[in-house]
């Protein structure tokens, strides 16, 4: 394959078309061969943050186990929605290590990679349309919110 790849979770249903639409338009224009969603949630505790340089590009993600106290009051956070260039996944998926806290090899590390090869592309979305379904009560929720049209 030689186009572009749409990295999606499983777990959350109200991700729209247009958003992925828009993911890959990012993409497309992004130096780096990436795009990803971002959200800022109520609570951002358990999730990877977006950092940012002083001219707001986006420099990497930093899971929460391996966030900074500093890093852990950034509130933009990653929806876990990529759009990358199969070329980059096939160049650096192999390089991939898994020195951080939790001892795993972190997707998410592809960020900072593709913000250092020229740059990513990012897709700020509701934290609606990112909420996850990890239980039956999160699954009810969203039903609820689904079948109100909201």
């Amino acid at each position: 394959h030689a186009g572009d790849v749409l990295i999606l979770s499983g777990d959350v249903p109200r991700l729209r078309p247009d958003t992925l639409h828009a993911l890959a338009a990012a993409c497309v224009a992004s130096r780096g061969g990436l795009a990803l969603a971002t959200f800022t949630p109520c609570d951002p505790t358990g999730y990877g943050r977006i950092v940012r340089d002083g001219d707001g590009a986006v420099q990497a993600i930093v899971e929460q186990r391996d966030a900074s106290a500093e890093q852990r009051t950034l509130g933009e956070c990653n929806a876990g929605v990529y759009c990358a260039a199969a070329s980059l996944l096939r160049r650096e998926l192999p390089r991939l290590r898994s020195g951080n806290a939790q001892g795993e090899i972190y997707l998410t590390d592809l960020v900072a990679i593709a913000a250092g090869q020229g740059g990513v592309g990012v897709v700020r979305v509701p934290a609606d349309e990112v909420a996850g379904v990890n239980t039956r009560e999160q699954l009810a929720e969203l039903e609820a919110l689904a079948l109100a049209g909201t």
